[in-house]
């Protein structure tokens, strides 16, 4: 059956060709990820009929056209998806799907890392997210009051630095996770190097890299989750299960703090959802009014926007010194090249 079948590859310049896969997945109620970096299409005489993507290693949008889902296709394009990533030495793959195809990815040597009622998180090893709880373990002090924040940071503003110094002083042992992905206007290297910079008087904080598994809105595959509120759920409840089930656990984590949010829909939700689910897992969720100056709230994009219009003397006022020292160098050398 499969002789009558063709392979398709599509890098992300086809434009074209990208734009027929989207509409197939439409059809399908799915929305094709502009992420994506390969696409692999099994076709027929009249189109096609399977897909699957990756986007560096994490694979994304696969498809069956659901008249073929017997055909068992879908364990056929996925494995030319993987030995595609693997002649490319890609070989550390993540991949978010649905309860349906979860035994079908399992047979490809894919496990489980971590379900929700509409998504679940597979990896194909066995020990890389047991090998990143080992590492954070590392972090762990022996304290009774244990706190964390999950930040960006993108940079380290003073209203990052007013939340961190506020938790310093209320437990013995604070965990700062930074989202490690780099799709941040300012580098994950240099903002993790801000803020260990910016925090070095807090004796009691300790920043650790967020890794692959402090999942950011950037990542998460909304290709298969059409419906915009359960996307937004089903990322939050993913995030907050595998943070609460697990990373917390590891360190003995009881309280989350985070700065409410005024400007963000998004972020509010989360914020809603981290308070529905985080205390099943024994962690309090506490939410500090954000520092603001005026009746302004603090945010790192407004920082980045005086930096970029070289309004350098009303950043003074707005972040700790090595972000200015950043921002200045950064910026300044800009212009000049401009």
């Amino acid at each position: 059956m499969f002789n009558e079948y063709t392979m398709e590859y599509l890098n992300k310049n086809d434009k074209t060709g990208r734009k027929r896969v989207a509409a197939f997945l439409d059809e399908l109620d799915i929305v094709f990820d502009e992420h994506i970096d390969i696409t692999i299409n099994m076709l027929d005489e009249d189109g096609i009929i399977a897909t699957a993507s990756a986007e560096k290693n994490l694979v994304k949008c696969l498809a069956v056209k659901p008249e073929y889902r017997s055909e068992n296709l879908l364990n056929t394009v996925f494995s030319e998806l993987l030995n595609h990533l693997h002649h490319k030495g890609i070989l550390e793959l993540s991949l978010f799907t649905s309860h349906r195809n979860e035994k079908i990815i399992e047979s490809l040597g894919f496990s489980t890392v971590c379900k929700t009622d509409n998504i679940v998180f597979m990896e194909n090893s066995n020990d890389r997210f047991s090998n990143y709880l080992k590492k954070i373990s590392s972090f762990k002090e022996d304290c009774i009051n244990t706190a964390s924040i999950v930040m960006n940071m993108n940079p380290i503003t003073n209203g990052h630095l007013y939340l961190i110094e506020k938790v310093s002083e209320e437990n013995d042992c604070v965990y700062i996770f930074i989202v490690s992905e780099d799709k941040s206007a300012v580098p994950f290297e240099t903002r993790y190097r801000l803020a260990v910079e910016s925090t070095r008087h807090l004796e009691n904080v300790k920043i650790i890299t967020g890794g692959e598994y402090i999942i950011s809105s950037s990542t998460f595959p909304s290709y298969f989750l059409k419906d915009y509120t359960v996307w937004l759920d089903s990322y939050c409840e993913m995030d907050l299960t595998i943070f609460g089930k697990y990373i917390a656990k590891e360190l003995n984590i009881t309280k989350r703090y985070v700065g409410n949010e005024p400007y963000c829909k998004v972020t509010n939700r989360y914020n809603e959802k981290m308070k529905e689910i985080l205390p099943k897992y024994g962690i309090e969720v506490i939410e500090i009014e954000r520092f603001s100056i005026g009746s302004k709230a603090v945010s790192a994009s407004h920082v980045r926007k005086l930096a970029g219009e070289g309004k350098f003397e009303e950043l003074k006022k707005l972040v700790p010194e090595a972000t200015y020292d950043y921002l200045i160098s950064e910026y300044s050398d800009s212009k000049k090249r401009d």
